[in-house]
């Protein structure tokens, strides 16, 4: 299962970090744009690499994003994000949204240009914002790792909801499982009250959401 992630950049950077980390643990192909350069006026521009992937991933904030030139065939002057989603779905690809909770954390007055009704970029975010939220709206988020969650969780759930297999599922196929861990020689992988040492590292571990949610909360 291959996942493009589309989204803003400088706005979102946290957050795509934690959901690419999140779905790359799960053993997903994601193509994200941290992986690729193309650089027109300095700003990243790639608005083909999603139709390798077998899922869209939408994320959007407060920002629009960069708007490729009239010259660049972009005739209705969409950014490159809006321009992703309107291609996914005109290729009937499925595509997940995740919309920006407005409690949303690490959003200073810099990263947003939605909401105040001024410049072109704040009234095509507001008007893309308030479509989602009618239509497409998957889930809303406030944190990275609620977002990374949720994300992992909705990919989960239309794997499920249409038979497909998992990448994890596919990896595993008939090779039995092996033992990393030997009660014999270690003794048991359960210290009780004990607290964990770098020994138990094997045998615990795939937290890494839940560690990541608390300190959102945190925070």
């Amino acid at each position: 299962t291959t996942i493009y992630l589309s989204s803003t950049y400088e706005d979102l950077t946290d957050y795509r970090l934690a959901v690419v980390q999140a779905l790359r643990q799960s053993q997903y192909h994601v193509i994200a744009m941290e992986d690729y350069v193309a650089q027109i006026n300095g700003r990243s521009i790639d608005v083909l690499r999603y139709r390798e992937a077998d899922i869209y991933v939408g994320v959007f904030a407060f920002r629009y994003g960069y708007v490729p030139p009239y010259a660049h065939n972009n005739p209705n002057r969409l950014s490159i994000t809006e321009l992703e989603l309107r291609h996914s779905q005109y290729l009937k690809k499925p595509v997940l949204i995740f919309l920006a909770d407005q409690k949303a954390s690490g959003f200073p007055p810099t990263l947003i240009d939605a909401f105040t009704g001024e410049g072109e970029a704040g009234t095509c975010i507001k008007q893309l914002r308030d479509e989602l939220g009618r239509e497409r709206i998957r889930s809303s988020f406030l944190a990275p790792y609620h977002l990374a969650s949720l994300v992992q969780a909705a990919v989960t759930s239309y794997l499920a909801e249409h038979k497909l297999p998992s990448t994890s599922d596919a990896f595993l196929g008939d090779t039995p499982a092996t033992s990393v861990w030997d009660i014999q020689e270690d003794g048991s992988p359960y210290p009780r009250l004990m607290h964990f040492s770098r020994k138990y590292a094997r045998v615990f571990f795939g937290r890494d959401l839940e560690v990541g949610e608390i300190f959102d909360r945190l925070r």
